[in-house]
């Protein structure tokens, strides 16, 4: 049974310019596609996005490449690692929180937001 968290996550706004955290959109989007905004475990994301093999997945961040080539448990193990340091940046239209733990198997969820894009103040409409 999956169990998510109903607070939600105080969103944070990257620096400007920082392209690590721009390297992760495409793979945020394809996730989004995949599942939107249903948690998910990292396996469930690996196996989805067929991130263990270049030719069909999407683009990755290249911190996770090098993961990728020691195989399916280091790729989990980093992606795991790098989703909870982003937990809470808006990163293109999404944000990534904390979505709970499966509780059968006792892992952590994950979960995607849309952000809905800023309107500017004093645009004439």
């Amino acid at each position: 049974m999956k169990t998510s968290i109903t607070s939600p996550t105080p969103m944070r706004k990257p620096l400007v310019g920082d392209e690590q955290l721009d390297e992760w959109e495409p793979l945020l989007t394809a996730w989004w596609t995949h599942f939107g905004d249903e948690p998910v475990t990292v396996d469930e994301l690996r196996v989805a996005l067929s991130l263990d093999t270049p030719e069909n997945s999407p683009a990755i961040p290249t911190s996770l490449l090098r993961p990728r080539r020691k195989g399916p448990g280091a790729l989990k193990r980093s992606l795991g690692r790098r989703l909870a340091a982003l937990v809470g940046w808006t990163i293109g239209s999404f944000v990534v929180c904390d979505g709970g733990e499966d509780s059968h198997v006792h892992v952590r969820l994950w979960q995607l937001r849309q952000v809905q894009p800023e309107t500017r103040q004093g645009a004439i409409e």
